[in-house]
């Protein structure tokens, strides 16, 4: 309210300061604070209601969260080298996007069928290997003189050779001398040639290396397919009939408690305890009880591995 006063200066009065009320004035009179209509404040006119703000400030932290995680950086990743590969005309930057592949999901069963006994697979191996350098050191004392030239001159070679060689082809025969078969058993058995010896040395090597290691490691793979066969029905079987929380039976709840359908609902919802890990992770550690801050010491240490007994 602008008032002219005498001198002809103006004066602001303030209209939300409280009213001046004389002893003479009636109490109809008064103006209560509540018949005082304040304007809003540019704060409460951009953001609107308490609840609204509440509501964009959850969708803020969502897309945050979702920026944030590693699967968002996979993703731009994956379109960032596409869109090179337009632009610069270069097809190497298509190689990247194809290990979209691996997350399928009959990939990823057989990717974890291999690396469920990566560890025996490995072990197969390295045994086929030494094996493979002892069949190379007695090839190169006993028969080293049919052996291809080039091939088994010394150790290093004798073994690369028995590797890479016998390996990708039909064995020992792919390194050795065309063989010259004799007309009766006598020679077969102890003419110079030493046929008899040959041939053990061949069909021994093509048995073992060629047939049991290949059948070894393919039985591994097949007997970890088996696993996680098991595995997840161990861990359906698991949910159904135990307490993700407290790990209590069905039986013993249905027959103490108010029914493990109702307990996993009620009293035990994971989500409840999902959405309370949440909130301590968006919390700050100042606010956080002692309680609060203890779980999240043991959700997510400083040092060592996480822990989920509290």
């Amino acid at each position: 309210v602008v008032l002219e006063k005498e001198g002809g200066d103006e004066e602001v009065e303030d209209v939300f300061a409280p009213t001046k009320v004389h002893s003479t004035s009636v109490v109809s009179d008064m103006v209560t604070p509540a018949e005082v209509v304040k304007p809003k404040s540019k704060t409460t006119m951009f953001w609107g209601s308490e609840s609204r703000r509440l509501a964009i400030n959850h969708k803020l932290r969502l897309i945050k969260i979702v920026i944030s995680s590693p699967w968002c950086g996979y993703e731009f990743l994956m379109l960032f080298t596409a869109v090179l590969a337009v632009v610069l005309q270069e097809s190497t930057f298509t190689v990247l996007p194809l290990f979209e592949i691996c997350f399928w999901k009959g990939s990823k069963t057989v990717i974890d069928a291999v690396w469920f006994n990566l560890g025996k697979m490995i072990q197969t191996l390295l045994l086929g290997l030494l094996v493979m350098y002892l069949w190379s050191i007695m090839g190169l004392w006993w028969l080293s003189d049919f052996h291809q030239e080039e091939h088994c001159n010394n150790m290093l070679q004798c073994f690369m050779s028995y590797f890479y060689r016998s390996m990708r082809g039909d064995g020992l025969s792919d390194l050795m001398l065309p063989p010259v078969f004799a007309h009766n058993i006598v020679d077969f058995t102890v003419a110079e040639g030493a046929m008899l010896l040959r041939a053990v040395w061949d069909l021994c090597f093509q048995f073992l290396f060629l047939y049991v290691l290949i059948a070894i490691i393919t039985g591994i793979v097949i007997d970890a397919f088996g696993g996680l066969r098991d595995k997840k029905d161990a861990e359906e079987e698991d949910i159904k009939t135990n307490c993700f929380v407290c790990n209590l039976g069905r039986f013993t709840l249905d027959q103490k408690g108010i029914g493990f359908d109702r307990h996993i609902v009620i009293e035990h919802n994971p989500r409840y305890y999902l959405f309370f890990l949440l909130g301590l992770k968006q919390k700050s550690r100042a606010n956080l009880t002692s309680q609060e801050t203890y779980v999240l010491d043991q959700v997510w240490p400083e040092r060592g591995s996480s822990s989920y007994r509290w």
